[in-house]
């Protein structure tokens, strides 16, 4: 993970100088691009070390809760990447790049993924509608796997013990 965190961090430096000087507008896609690339990165290195071994302490769930912001951030940067491709995806969303509407995305991937919907954004074509009711599902099957898996992981290691 240490290498392609480097070499993440190249390309996104590589490419935020000549978006800042030319104004790209396909610098965003490949910023976004990155940007999902290290979020899924994150999230799978840390779902193997964190749900399957081990014993259950308070590093496992914070790193469990880590998991579920990675999750939120994963959905922000597919939203994003929607609102590139089409401006008209999401009402309630005010029009501009995807570095002014990262709070916004954020905010309404995680109202998604905690299935409260509070309706203030809503999903205008299928595309988007297919991705909010895909996060939500991942968001309610999260929680189950991942309190199974604790509990699970504790039992199995009481039984060791006896």
């Amino acid at each position: 993970m240490e290498k392609s965190l480097y070499i993440i961090i190249f390309f996104l430096t590589i490419t935020v100088v000549p978006g800042r000087v030319f104004h790209f507008s396909s610098i965003a896609y490949i910023n976004l691009a990155l940007l999902l690339f290290f979020f899924v990165g994150s999230f799978w290195t840390a779902y193997k070390q964190i749900l399957f071994e081990g014993e259950v302490d308070s590093n496992k769930m914070i790193g469990s809760l880590s998991l579920y912001l990675l999750l939120g951030l994963v959905w922000t940067v597919l939203y994003l990447l929607l609102l590139q491709l089409d401006p008209t995806a999401f009402t309630g969303i005010d029009a501009g790049s995807w570095k002014q509407n990262f709070t916004q995305m954020a905010y309404y991937s995680f109202v998604t993924l905690t299935t409260l919907g509070y309706g203030d954004v809503l999903p205008q074509n299928h595309v988007a509608q297919f991705f909010v009711y895909m996060e939500a599902i991942m968001g309610v099957f999260y929680m189950a796997i991942i309190v199974s898996s604790l509990i699970s992981l504790r039992l199995a290691n009481l039984k060791k013990k006896d």
